[in-house]
């Protein structure tokens, strides 16, 4: 069964801008059809949204309200509504790319000790 809005998993209350950006966000399903940034300050009406904002809407999008958005780094760019197996592998594979990046980097700065204390506590977190 198809979600009726995008906040059908979140237990919180959304504010207005959340369901501003969510709303311009569902109308944009599946990984082929993405809404920019750009679009999504121009469409929005709001005076002065900026990138930052819309970036940090969306994290709260996905990681308060349980919302499936995926963002497509190639052209066109954008976030879109996750809809199949498909397009959530789009979403999930250059974030799991650049977690891989990022634990590579901290392996060569961090000590060992505190590196790998990181990696249990990413671990329990998961579970």
């Amino acid at each position: 069964m198809t979600p009726e809005t995008g906040f059908d998993r979140s237990t919180v209350r959304p504010d207005r801008m959340e369901i501003l950006i969510e709303g311009l966000i569902w109308q944009r399903r599946g990984r082929a059809n993405p809404i920019s940034i750009a679009e999504i300050i121009q469409v929005s009406g709001v005076e002065g949204l900026s990138d930052r904002t819309v970036k940090g809407v969306v994290a709260q999008l996905i990681e308060t309200h349980l919302c499936r958005i995926g963002s497509r780094r190639d052209e066109p760019c954008g976030y879109f509504w996750i809809l199949d197996a498909e397009d959530q592998e789009a979403a999930v594979r250059p974030l799991k790319a650049e977690m891989r990046a990022f634990a590579r980097r901290l392996r060569v700065l961090d000590s060992d000790e505190d590196y790998r204390t990181f990696m249990g506590q990413l671990a329990l977190e998961d579970e």
